[in-house]
């Protein structure tokens, strides 16, 4: 069945040019094909260009000092993710080596980058290698992105690192100083959020495609094969927002939903809770809010409860206790298991085979068993 989205004009164009400027700022060098394959601009019916927006567009582009391909008889190679089984093998570190560990965020409200600090710390001591965590006591979003620029340039400085693990605060930002972090020797491995950057030694992440769809189908085949979904984004400045974003769009399309909107509320709680409070004043009838992690799908649940606001779906991602809690409580209805004690203990890993025995490894490695977590299981 085809995706139906009902917005309209400004609201469409709002979509399409926040999508079009992720594209520009993640490729400086980008096709044809790679604008009108993207799943937020080429999404049917009602959410197609016309020509003079269209142009409109490509002006916007031209202004950005940007260069657009003419479409050629070529496939674009796409990178392949390599699941976390096949290169699971762990060995003890025969030095101490000396690694830092850089979460998105160290605020103890985040439950997901806590559970990447445990494991780390208990990686750290069955390796037998020295891990250092830290990071910003700020929100996990690409406004802080200077703060953790400034934290990794720093530690640069201070030499003696061996290894950097980092979760960024924004896929292409970073990019200037992970370089410059291999440049002086240290080798550097991605978790979470993809680096734009094709010299790290790997990115160590989670299926977000495969398990946004899975959300998607689950949520409108619960609905009966329709109804009005509103979608939370994360920041659309960090690459796992966007995969989630268009794969909760991609599922969707197992029926016929309506997206009444899309809202950033940049992983946070109390934003995803005032931008419900405001949907809910907005629209008279909601089936489903799909958030992005599960923070954001707590805020969300908080706003109706409020509201006394009933048979709402709410769907969250990461599999944390908030969100486990809310489920048991019958406030949310679904979440999806992370699990980022498996990545956090695998990126420490790669970094002591590469040093060890001098492995390589492929450019994405990723976690594909996907669990729903549902009041049912």
């Amino acid at each position: 069945m085809m995706l139906n989205v009902s917005v309209n004009q400004t609201l469409r164009s709002y979509f399409t040019i926040n999508r079009l400027k992720q594209i520009v700022l993640q490729n400086s060098f980008f096709g044809y094909n790679t604008l009108m394959n993207d799943p937020i601009i080429k999404t049917p019916a009602k959410f197609s260009l016309d020509g003079c927006f269209f142009a409109l567009l490509l002006t916007m582009l031209g202004l950005l000092g940007c260069q657009a391909v003419v479409p050629q008889n070529t496939t674009q190679a796409q990178p392949t993710n390599t699941p976390i089984d096949a290169v699971v093998h762990e060995i003890k570190a025969t030095k101490r080596w000396r690694f830092v560990y850089v979460l998105k965020t160290t605020m103890t409200d985040d439950p997901y980058w806590q559970r990447v600090k445990g494991a780390a710390e208990q990686a750290a001591q069955d390796f037998g290698v020295e891990v250092i965590i830290t990071g910003v006591e700020q929100p996990p979003i690409p406004q802080y992105a200077g703060e953790q620029i400034t934290l990794i340039a720093d530690l640069i400085k201070e030499g003696s690192i061996d290894g950097l693990v980092i979760g960024p605060m924004d896929s292409m930002r970073l990019v200037p100083v992970v370089d410059k972090a291999i440049d002086s020797g240290i080798i550097v491995v991605a978790q979470s959020t993809p680096i734009n950057s094709d010299r790290i030694l790997t990115f160590v992440g989670f299926d977000n495609g495969t398990a946004g769809q899975l959300v998607g189908s689950w949520i409108i085949k619960k609905l009966g094969g329709q109804g009005q979904v509103l979608l939370l984004d994360g920041p659309l400045d960090q690459q796992n927002s966007l995969d989630r974003r268009n794969a909760f769009i991609e599922g969707l399309k197992d029926g016929e939903a309506d997206i009444l909107d899309m809202q950033s509320a940049n992983w946070l709680a109390d934003q995803a809770q005032q931008i419900t409070a405001n949907w809910l004043k907005q629209f008279p009838k909601i089936d489903a809010i799909i958030a992005a992690n599960d923070m954001m799908a707590v805020g969300a649940s908080e706003a109706i409860a409020q509201a006394g606001r009933k048979g709402i779906i709410i769907s969250g991602f990461g599999g944390h206790r908030p969100a486990l809690e809310s489920i048991k409580a019958g406030k949310m209805s679904l979440t999806i298991d992370q699990m980022p004690e498996v990545q956090a203990r695998l990126a420490i890993q790669l970094l002591i085979r590469h040093l060890e025995k001098n492995e390589t490894f492929p450019p994405s490695i990723i976690w594909s068993e996907i669990r729903l977590v549902t009041a049912e299981n």
